[in-house]
């Protein structure tokens, strides 16, 4: 019974206390990297932006970063992607936030475009996790920071 009792206070702390901190290594290959993977008024760069802001959305409510811990991992990362990927990052970012800022106020004015993405599902599955939005928002409170800093 002690046993049981110590499983149960170990496994209640460890959700208390979320998930382990997120490296920049995870930042800079699901976040960074998602958002210079293409690149506007090529063929298909709606198609992508589409993808990549499901894709970051999804990361955000998995992880459920919080603003401290993704500020640091941000800006490590951030300190070592080079210039043209920085400049690139800076061109697709305010798209991709629009993108998915729009899909929490009224996901039936933009999910045609996920849907043509193929990127649907992961979009709607993101959008219904509980504290989506709040996730959302460290998130992209913490870019903005950054790229306002840069």
């Amino acid at each position: 019974m002690k046993r049981l009792f110590i499983l149960f206070l170990v496994l209640s702390l460890l959700t208390a206390c979320g998930k382990a901190a997120v490296s920049s290594d995870q930042i800079r290959d699901n976040i960074i990297n998602e958002v210079v993977s293409y690149h506007p008024g090529t063929a298909g760069s709606s198609l992508k932006q589409a993808l990549a802001a499901a894709n970051v959305l999804r990361f955000a409510t998995e992880q459920k970063l919080s603003r401290n811990d993704c500020k640091t991992a941000f800006e490590k990362a951030w300190s070592e992607t080079d210039e043209e990927s920085q400049k690139y990052f800076r061109e697709n970012y305010e798209g991709l936030s629009w993108l998915i800022t729009s899909a929490f106020s009224d996901y039936d004015s933009v999910s045609g475009v996920f849907e043509d993405a193929g990127a649907a599902e992961i979009m709607r599955t993101a959008l219904g996790q509980a504290d989506a939005e709040k996730d959302w928002d460290e998130l992209n409170t913490v870019i903005e920071d950054v790229l306002s800093r840069s």
